[in-house]
C-alpha cells in the first residue's frame, strides 16, 4: 500500500511539472516569438518585452525549484509555497494576455472556495488548455468561462482556431487534464468545434459529491 501511494505521489507531481514547466516556457517562446515577427517588419525590440521575457525566465525557474524540492522532500520556502487556486486565474489571465493571446476571463455562479484538490486542479486544466491554445491556435482569440454551479464547477475554454490547428491526438497535456478530472470523479471533453477552434469542456465535483460523466448534459 505504501509503494503504491507513493506512486501515485509521483505521478501527482509529474503532473505539476509538466503543466508548470509547459505554461511558463509556453509564454516566453509566445512572447519571445512576437518580438521576432515585430523585428521582421523593422521595429526595434523594447527593453519592457526583453524585462517581460526575463521575468516569466525567472518565474519558470522559481516553478521547477519549487516542484524539484518536493520531489527531494526539501523543507524549503519553495517547497512550502502555497498551491495555486482559481483565485489566481485573473492573475494567469492576466500573463496570458501580456504575452500576446487576446484571452477572456468570465466567471458566473456562486463563487466561492472549493475543496483543495478541486480548486488546484481546476486551476491547472485552465493553465493547460491555455497553454494549448497558445501552442496550437497561435493568434486565435481565447475564453475561459467558469462556472460555478450547485455541487459542482465547471471549465469551458475554447479558441477558435489560428495559424495552427489543435493536435487530434492527445498529447502528455491532453492526458494529463483526463488524469486529474478522472482523480476527482469528474467528466472532460475535448476536441475540434465544427464551426472552428478547439474546445476543453470540464466539470469537476466541489468536493461533496459527483457529477454526470457528460459535460453536455450538465447544466450550464
Amino acid at each position: 500500500m505504501a509503494a503504491l501511494a507513493a506512486a501515485h505521489e509521483r505521478a501527482s507531481i509529474a503532473r505539476e511539472l509538466h503543466d508548470v514547466v509547459a505554461n511558463d516556457v509556453g509564454m516566453i517562446v509566445a512572447r519571445a516569438g512576437g518580438a521576432r515577427r515585430r523585428e521582421r517588419q523593422g521595429d526595434r525590440v523594447s527593453g519592457e518585452v526583453l524585462a517581460a521575457i526575463e521575468s516569466l525566465g525567472r518565474e519558470a525557474l522559481t516553478d521547477m525549484r519549487r516542484m524539484v524540492g518536493v520531489l527531494q522532500s526539501i523543507d524549503d520556502d519553495a517547497a512550502g509555497a502555497a498551491p495555486p487556486g482559481l483565485d489566481q486565474l485573473e492573475e494567469l489571465v492576466a500573463k496570458v494576455a501580456a504575452a500576446g493571446t487576446d484571452v477572456r476571463l468570465e466567471v458566473t455562479g456562486d463563487r466561492r472556495p472549493l475543496a483543495l484538490p478541486v480548486e488546484l486542479n481546476a486551476y491547472r486544466i485552465v493553465q493547460e488548455s491555455l497553454t494549448n491554445a497558445m501552442k496550437h491556435a497561435s493568434g486565435s482569440p481565447v475564453t475561459v468561462h467558469v462556472d460555478f454551479g450547485p455541487e459542482r464547477l465547471r471549465l469551458v475554454v475554447r479558441d477558435l482556431g489560428g495559424r495552427e490547428t489543435s493536435a487530434s491526438t492527445p498529447g502528455n497535456g491532453l492526458l494529463g487534464m483526463r488524469q486529474r478530472v478522472d482523480l476527482l470523479g469528474g467528466a472532460l471533453r475535448t476536441g475540434q468545434v465544427p464551426s472552428g477552434g478547439f474546445v476543453v469542456d470540464c466539470v469537476l465535483p466541489d468536493g461533496a459529491g459527483e457529477v454526470t460523466r457528460d459535460p453536455a448534459a450538465a447544466d450550464r
